[in-house]
């Protein structure tokens, strides 16, 4: 496990891979068919919750993970629903275009 002084802030660690994920999608979705992608990226983002470290505040806290509800992830987004992370509850809510997360 790293030392806690060589990590990085949760903030800091989720805008770089909410950055990195089109470009990883986009490079290996002419080898596989779209819906293996999805599927692994809807596993990559359940994994990374997972194993990341949460504050506090957020750590008594079930989970809710929005998504636009005509993104193309959302419905392999919804297969996580009621799965646990850490020991809570994880919950998909669906979002509309323009609705406040």
């Amino acid at each position: 496990m790293l030392n806690s002084s060589r990590q990085l802030p949760l903030p800091t660690a989720l805008s770089l891979l909410l950055l990195a994920l089109p470009v990883l999608v986009q490079q290996y979705s002419s080898a596989s068919p779209p819906s293996e992608v999805k599927t692994l990226t809807a596993a990559f983002l359940y994994n990374f919750m997972k194993l990341s470290e949460w504050p506090v505040e957020v750590a008594d806290k079930d989970m809710t993970l929005c998504a636009l509800q005509d993104a193309e992830y959302a419905d392999e987004l919804a297969l996580l629903h009621g799965k646990k992370v850490h020991d809570k509850a994880l919950y998909v809510k669906q979002l509309m275009q323009g609705d406040s997360a």
